[in-house]
């Protein structure tokens, strides 16, 4: 659910709540654009990111005929957890303060079986 229709469907309750304020819904209607390119810049990342531990896996196989990967998960955060996290920090309400106070926009975990093959892995990814 995008940005607009979440706060579309729930504007009032989240005001009677004190989840957001009537300057927030503004920021959200002047910054819609900004926001999904944004929203669009970390998923791309994301993907990326994911794709080259894909393919590092593979060749894994492919050499040492083993996986050191077991398992790649991705998230992008929810616009309900950004907007707590952004009211729950009093991060001004611009889209650079966003960017460059909430790190966890995206997230890649990367689960391996054993110790050892993070740090392979690690060094691989560098090294690429």
């Amino acid at each position: 659910m995008g940005i607009e229709n979440l706060i579309e469907k729930h504007k009032y309750s989240m005001l009677r709540a004190g989840f957001i304020s009537d300057e927030f819904l503004d920021f959200i209607k002047k910054n819609k654009e900004p926001y999904d390119t944004l929203i669009s810049y970390y998923k791309c990342a994301m993907m990326e990111v994911e794709t080259k531990f894909r393919v590092l896996n593979e060749q894994f196989s492919l050499e040492y005929d083993r996986n050191p990967i077991e398992s790649i998960k991705t998230r992008i955060k929810s616009t309900d957890s950004l907007i707590r996290k952004i009211r729950d920090k009093n991060i001004p309400l611009t889209m650079t303060a966003i960017e460059n106070n909430i790190n966890d926009i995206a997230g890649v975990r990367i689960i391996c079986s054993f110790l050892d093959d993070i740090y392979t892995l690690a060094d691989c990814l560098i090294n690429q």
